[in-house]
């Protein structure tokens, strides 16, 4: 009788995991939007280390905000806690704000040799920006 072959689990890609945030968000009762982060740090020590930014004039969080309050990283700033929540390094998530944001793609990382991640994160922010703003009427 031949052996079955079970295939190794694989980890979640980084865009699953930004789907799952903002699904969570938006099941949590927080607006999920484009722009900034709008989280802050609560504490550095404690379980809730993140939370939504109380000075952010439009409420609410954008993708990178719902996974850093859906996976509390320890990191201070938010750029490095969406990238330890992710799994990723600093360039993927700049290539995915600038696609979020549409904004022309940064030359230094296009010069650079990192420049495949930050061309297919970009791409994933366009994405993304699209999943986001397609289910903005629905609850």
């Amino acid at each position: 009788m031949p052996e079955i072959i079970h295939a190794a689990p694989r980890d979640p890609e980084p865009i699953d995991i930004l789907k799952s945030a903002v699904a969570w968000a938006k099941q949590a009762g927080h607006r999920v939007r484009i722009g900034s982060f709008g989280v802050s740090v609560a504490s550095t020590h404690g379980p809730r280390r993140w939370e939504l930014d109380p000075l952010e004039r439009d409420a609410g969080v954008d993708p990178l905000g719902a996974v850093i309050l859906w996976m509390q990283p320890p990191a201070l700033d938010p750029t490095a806690a969406a990238a330890q929540a992710l799994g990723v390094d600093a360039v993927w998530v700049a290539g995915l704000i600038a696609g979020l944001d549409l904004s022309p793609k940064e030359s230094r990382w296009l010069q650079a040799r990192c420049r495949g991640v930050y061309l297919k994160a970009f791409e994933m922010g366009a994405l993304l920006r699209i999943h986001v703003l397609s289910f903005r009427g629905q609850a």
